[in-house]
């Protein structure tokens, strides 16, 4: 009987203490303004625990023993952690951060992102200075999804082609309706002559100074562009600079330098086992590849055919220079040694990227202003072929007595591009300027 009475005491002891070991706290989440937060997650830090508020903001929870702190949050509230206790009323502030997260739109329209029904693409000037390019849309590349950025070539300042939608058009433009600091913009293309005579030269997104991108938005959807009517039927680029854009409170200047080089990608594989000709025979005046083979050459085929094969070894042809002008070229010599020669790597140079940039920005409560010049040289990887670029953009903006808000930008562009076959050709001067 004792030991039945001893064992019940027992048991009773150890509940008792568990049950004073736990605490159950209650309470109610509310915003800023005194509403209920339904959903809200109320946490045992560093434990498992936690319950869900209610529709009403209420919630209960047990806190198990050894802990004493609650971390309470909700979407779109920052997260705080309290000191548990029995009746709590706790108060959430919302997260600034994430509510700040806006693009603009059109024009001029800005909404949150979250809010937002369609595909919205924002890139900041950081992203776009990353690498060095001369091209603000080469810049872009790979940093904005399902956006298709094709360069017309590897010559210095040729065209870029972007496509956001895909081809709606067989005939008529697909690229898409560029819109700078609130002004449609000519991506159109500069072809001097035919396309079946040179490469396409510049489009006019060239113009545009990487260095003084604030932001770009890539607007994909239907419902993004139908503000802008049929022009923004491929997609719309808005492109925010630091002209256009409210500088901040005071006075910030920055200078920025980077320096680029280019190469060519890869080369074909050329046959260098025969010389200029036809049915194996030499033939300087003949355009085919299939002449005698080279000297080395010939005596493997002629041992690999077991003597059928009897090419002979060809050491030195005439220079066909020499021998067919004389007089015009008296320091050649009269022959050559016949080999493959490496004509392709010795045509081809390092390309060259340099540029500097400044910007000038001033501001206060009212007024702020702008100032950013570029200069950007550009040498390709072919002999001959290079672009320039001197670019000044002038901006600000100010608040009158009455509340009005001015605001204006002055751009002045001037391109300059060469190659080897239409030799120096100047674009001119682009000047441009918004109120």
């Amino acid at each position: 009987m004792r030991k039945k009475l001893l064992f019940s005491f027992c048991a009773l002891a150890f509940f008792m203490m568990s049950a004073m070991a736990q605490t159950v706290v209650s309470g109610k989440v509310t915003d800023d303004s005194g509403a209920p937060v339904p959903g809200a997650s109320i946490k045992v830090k560093g434990t498992k625990a936690g319950v869900s508020a209610d529709n009403n903001g209420a919630f209960k929870l047990t806190v198990p023993a050894g802990s004493s702190t609650l971390t309470i949050g909700a979407v779109g509230f920052a997260s705080q952690d309290v000191i548990a206790s029995s009746d709590m009323n706790v108060q959430l502030l919302k997260d600034v951060t994430s509510l700040n997260e806006v693009v603009v739109t059109s024009l001029g329209i800005r909404k949150e992102k979250k809010q937002l029904v369609y595909a919205v693409s924002d890139v900041k000037a950081e992203q776009l200075q990353q690498r060095s390019e001369p091209d603000v849309l080469r810049a872009l590349s790979g940093k904005v999804p399902g956006v298709d950025i094709t360069s017309g070539g590897g010559a210095p300042g040729q065209s870029t082609r972007i496509n956001l939608r895909g081809n709606t058009s067989f005939t008529a433009s697909n690229q898409p309706l560029f819109v700078v600091d609130g002004v449609p913009f000519d991506n159109s293309v500069n072809n001097s002559v035919g396309f079946d005579q040179a490469s396409t030269f510049s489009n006019r997104a060239y113009d545009i100074d990487p260095n003084n991108v604030e932001s770009m938005t890539v607007l994909k959807g239907i419902s993004a562009s139908a503000l802008y009517g049929q022009r923004a039927a491929n997609g719309v680029i808005l492109i925010t600079t630091k002209s256009g854009a409210k500088a901040r409170k005071g006075l910030e200047v920055s200078y920025s330098t980077s320096y680029n080089t280019e190469k060519i990608s890869s080369l074909p594989d050329y046959q260098n086992s025969y010389g200029q000709g036809s049915n194996q025979n030499y033939n300087g005046g003949f355009i085919g590849n299939w002449g005698a083979p080279f000297g080395k050459k010939a005596a493997e085929v002629n041992a690999a055919s077991g003597g059928i094969l009897k090419y002979a070894i060809v050491e030195k042809v005439p220079t066909q220079l020499k021998l067919r002008y004389p007089g015009l070229f008296p320091d050649l010599p009269d022959q050559i040694d016949y080999k493959a020669y490496d004509i392709l790597n010795a045509f081809f140079q390092t390309g060259k990227l340099v540029e500097n940039s400044l910007n000038v920005s001033a501001g206060d409560a009212k007024n702020s202003l702008n100032v950013t010049a570029t200069r950007t040289s550009n040498t390709g990887i072919i002999p001959n072929s290079s672009t320039g670029r001197t670019s000044v953009s002038v901006g600000g903006n100010s608040q009158l007595a009455n509340g009005l808000v001015v605001s204006g930008t002055l751009n002045y562009v001037n391109n300059t591009q060469s190659n080897p076959k239409s030799g120096a050709s100047a674009f001119g001067d682009y000047g441009g300027g918004t109120g």
